[in-house]
C-alpha cells in the first residue's frame, strides 16, 4: 500500500516515487515556478520542492487538494495512471488564468460585436440612401 499514518496525517510511502514527478508534471504543464505553484496551493514552497524531487513523502490532504484544483482524480496523481497525460492536457489551467483568458475574450468578442453593429447601421444607411435617390 502506498499510504501510511503518520501523526495523525496520511503520507504516501516512498515506494510511490514517481509522486513528485507527477506533481511537477502537473506544474509544468501549468506553466508555473516551484514557489508559485507552492503559494497557489498552501504549501511552503521548500517543502514542495522536497515533494517534487521526492525526497519527502507527500501527505494526502495537499494532493486531494491539489486534484481537485485541476478536475484530475488524486489516484492519477498518487498512483501515476498513463491517462494523467491526456488529462492534463484537457483541463491543466490555473484558474486565475482561465478567468483571464475568458474576460480578454469577452473583451474581443464585444469589440468586434460593437464593430460590427456600427458597420451594420453604416451599410444600412447608405442602402437607404440608395433607394431614396
Amino acid at each position: 500500500m502506498c499510504c501510511k499514518k503518520r501523526k495523525e496525517r496520511y503520507y504516501l510511502d516512498m515506494k510511490c516515487d514517481k509522486t513528485g514527478k507527477r506533481l511537477r508534471e502537473i506544474r509544468i504543464k501549468t506553466g508555473l515556478s516551484q514557489d508559485k505553484f507552492a503559494e497557489l496551493h498552501g504549501i511552503k514552497p521548500p517543502t514542495y520542492k522536497k515533494w517534487e524531487r521526492d525526497n519527502n513523502p507527500v501527505p494526502a490532504e495537499p494532493i486531494e487538494r491539489i486534484a481537485k484544483y485541476y478536475d484530475i482524480p488524486p489516484g492519477r496523481i498518487m498512483f501515476g495512471d498513463d491517462d494523467l497525460k491526456d488529462d492534463l492536457q484537457k483541463t491543466v489551467m490555473p484558474k486565475s488564468l482561465a478567468l483571464e483568458l475568458v474576460t480578454k475574450l469577452d473583451t474581443i468578442y464585444q469589440k468586434r460585436q460593437d464593430v460590427f453593429d456600427a458597420l451594420l447601421l453604416k451599410i444600412s444607411h447608405t442602402h437607404a440612401e440608395i433607394i431614396d435617390e
